[in-house]
């Protein structure tokens, strides 16, 4: 599977970043809202296990607002892409729609939970 491949390849590399308290890390190819749900919390790195898919308010603390396609920092974050991130966060009144950031611009949104969206797993320190 190439998504656990990518996510050994960080470990190996060392490639998780300490950010306000969360280890952040693994970077997968796009799915919708429920796998990524599932993806994240059944990911396991090393011997870490305990990987969720970070809330709205997480993913856009991550945003830079000096940078734009990605709108990440790619010091910390190697190989990001200046696409659409899932959030663990439903809307409000729409059980079938999410909040995502798109790290193009750090434009947060939300999306249809069938959509294909991007997936970032983190975990806390």
């Amino acid at each position: 599977m190439k998504s656990r491949q990518w996510a050994g390849a960080l470990l190996t590399l060392g490639l998780l970043l300490a950010f306000l308290g969360l280890l952040v890390g693994v970077e997968t190819t796009t799915m919708p809202w429920e796998a990524a749900l599932s993806y994240c919390e059944n990911l396991t790195l090393g011997s870490n296990t305990a990987w969720r898919l970070p809330n709205s308010k997480e993913l856009r603390s991550l945003n830079d607002e000096t940078l734009i396609n990605p709108s990440l920092d790619t010091t910390y974050f190697p190989g990001a892409q200046a696409t659409r991130y899932w959030s663990s966060t439903t809307l409000a009144g729409r059980t079938d729609a999410a909040w995502f950031t798109d790290f193009t611009s750090g434009l947060v949104s939300y999306n249809a939970k069938t959509g294909l969206l991007a997936v970032r797993c983190v975990r806390s320190s």
